[in-house]
């Protein structure tokens, strides 16, 4: 059988940042179907932008037995778009499948569209083998968990797929089913490309009140283990000609021991590999930071979220401001770029709140800092806050906009955009722009200057 996944293209209007980076999810779904025989192809549209004529004329070709699309809450229409050309294509002989983000948040609903047969929800790489063999097969979908389908004008949702305990089960992902050497791969502040993802856990035990992740990947830490992720940071050398590598996943470091295996495999085999990853800064100490920095770690971006302690409680991040110092502290001393995610706009905050915030940046000497506008999330519970207090200015699909006593939306993005001239265009921050990146740069640096200069 022949299995078409397709990424669909992130709209224009979308409240996202557009990094077209290979699609994880897919080639691990992609990665379980070639195991077991299927043949696999993988559109990603979010790299190829193509119009809908264009793209359909690609799935034409192809001609699938089945397709499968990927999609979140700012791609869900796109989804739909993709299907409906699909069952028009093909006369409704090809059967469709949606998961991803959305799916989790709301599988009943996109079930019971009509353009679409089934739903997998939940990690989806056993479930999708599953259906693709009982389709193969023409046996029944009642006993296969995590999915969703339609039987008799009715739609039916199947218990949920235990969560995988041993992720060193999982095949690495088919990178060679995409166009590697068309995505950008480089790091944030790397000086060396190219940069590629790699996934390691999945699950985290923490329960910050503005995040989802626990909705879809739960609650229990399940990590891959240090064999396995160096094997294949040697494969992406060996066969992509890798120099850099993000570990793109919520926090690298909650297992302490791993990280300093990873850290010593590398030095051990001479990988000679420089990486970035995401962290926490309760989950970080100044042994385990000079580990990392001694097999490459360049970057690590902390939640840092807000510099106000009370509203750190409030949002259940279960860190303190101290330990946000001295994790910041000991990465600057060891040479270690910091990168400090900020949410501006969170609902019980206030304008003043958030300028202390932009100042806490400065006293820990952040080398990047990345100002996010507060969404609701569904499934987390900041989300039902929203909600249940009416603080909803306008939405994106189910990503909800806040309004308080204290700003709306418009008034959000403006101060965001006074506080970006204050960081941005410090010419210490400009001295900080990799050199490897810098010629290239240089006319949307220049543009992004003169757009914050002309806003209001």
């Amino acid at each position: 059988m022949n299995i078409l996944l397709i990424n669909p293209e992130l709209p224009k209007d979308a409240p996202l940042v557009k990094i077209p980076t290979p699609p994880m999810g897919l080639m691990c779904i992609a990665a379980v179907l070639e195991n077991e025989g299927f043949e696999v192809v993988i559109l990603d549209n979010n790299l190829l932008e193509l119009p809908q004529i264009q793209l359909s004329a690609e799935i034409k070709n192809v001609y699938p037995d089945i397709v499968g699309i990927t999609s979140d809450s700012a791609t869900f229409y796109q989804s739909l778009r993709i299907a409906n050309s699909v069952k028009s294509i093909f006369r409704n002989h090809v059967p469709v499948v949606i998961g991803g983000p959305q799916v989790n948040v709301r599988c009943e609903k996109v079930l019971r569209y009509p353009e679409v047969d089934f739903v997998v929800y939940g990690e989806g790489e056993y479930t999708m083998l599953e259906l693709c063999e009982a389709i193969a097969k023409n046996k029944t979908k009642s006993s296969i968990r995590g999915l969703g389908f339609k039987e008799k004008g009715q739609t039916k949702i199947n218990p949920p797929r235990p969560f995988i305990d041993n992720l060193d089960d999982l095949p690495f992902p088919a990178r060679h089913l995409v166009p590697m050497a068309n995505y950008p791969r480089r790091g944030d502040w790397m000086k060396i490309a190219p940069v590629d993802q790699v996934s390691t856990s999945r699950g985290c035990p923490f329960d910050c009140a503005f995040c989802s992740n626990n909705y879809v990947w739960g609650r229990k830490y399940r990590y891959r283990s240090a064999r396995n992720v160096l094997k294949e940071i040697a494969m992406l050398i060996r066969n992509f000609g890798t120099k850099g590598i993000y570990f793109r996943e919520d926090v690298l470091t909650i297992n302490r021991q791993r990280v300093v295996e990873i850290c010593e495999g590398i030095n051990r085999q001479g990988l000679h590999i420089k990486w970035e990853c995401e962290s926490r800064v309760d989950t970080v100490d100044r042994e385990l930071l000079e580990k990392m920095r001694g097999s490459g770690c360049e970057n690590i971006w902390f939640g840092v979220e807000t510099g106000n302690q009370k509203t750190l409680d409030m949002l259940k991040k279960g860190i303190t401001t101290e330990q946000t110092k001295n994790a910041f502290k000991w990465c600057n001393e060891l040479g270690i770029k910091t990168g400090a995610s900020i949410i501006l706009g969170i609902p019980y905050e206030t304008i003043e709140d958030m300028k202390k915030t932009i100042q806490f940046t400065t006293e820990i000497n952040a080398y990047w800092v990345m100002l996010n506008i507060f969404t609701g999330i569904p499934t987390s519970k900041m989300y039902d806050e929203v909600v249940k207090n009416d603080w909803i200015d306008s939405n994106y699909g189910d990503i909800l906009f806040v309004k308080t006593d204290s700003f709306n939306r418009k008034e959000m993005e403006r101060f965001r955009r006074s506080m970006e001239k204050q960081l941005y265009l410090n010419p210490r921050w400009i001295l900080r722009m990799p050199p490897r990146w810098a010629a290239k740069d240089i006319p949307s640096l220049i543009k992004r200057g003169i757009s914050l200069f002309l806003q209001k």
